[in-house]
Parts: C-alpha cells; structure tokens; sequence
C-alpha cells in the first residue's frame, strides 16, 4: 500500500516488458490516487466476476467490463 514502492514496481514490470518485446502498460491511476489517499493493506485470492465474463465472452481486456470508475 505503499505509492512510491508500487510505481517503481510498475515501472520494473515494464521494463522487463519492453525487452521481451510485449506491451508496455500503462500505469493505474486510478490505483495509485488510491494509494496516495491512503488504502488500506488489503490483498485476495478469488476471482472477480469481470474474470469469468472474460473467459465466457473472450475478452482480452478487463478495462472493457469495468462498471464504475474510482
């Protein structure tokens, strides 16, 4: 929950994105404004329903199921 150790994990991630030549991501906003604002530690392991409609539905990209924004 920590802003400034999940940006740089971000950026770590896409570093290593680029050089084995996949997608580079954009950063969350969203998520890290929440972590500036102060998010509680939480953390999960099921799986959300946005998950199963992408299995069923193929949809390659979460942000298409996304119901509301932050």
């Amino acid at each position: 929950n920590d802003p400034v150790e999940q940006k740089k994990r971000f950026e770590l991630t896409n570093q290593k994105r680029q050089k084995a030549e996949r997608e580079v991501l954009p950063e969350d906003k969203d998520f890290m404004q929440a972590l500036e604002y102060g998010l509680p530690p939480s953390a999960g392991i099921a799986m959300g329903i946005e998950r199963l409609f992408m299995c069923f539905y193929e949809i390659k990209d979460i942000r298409e199921l996304r119901s509301f924004s932050l």
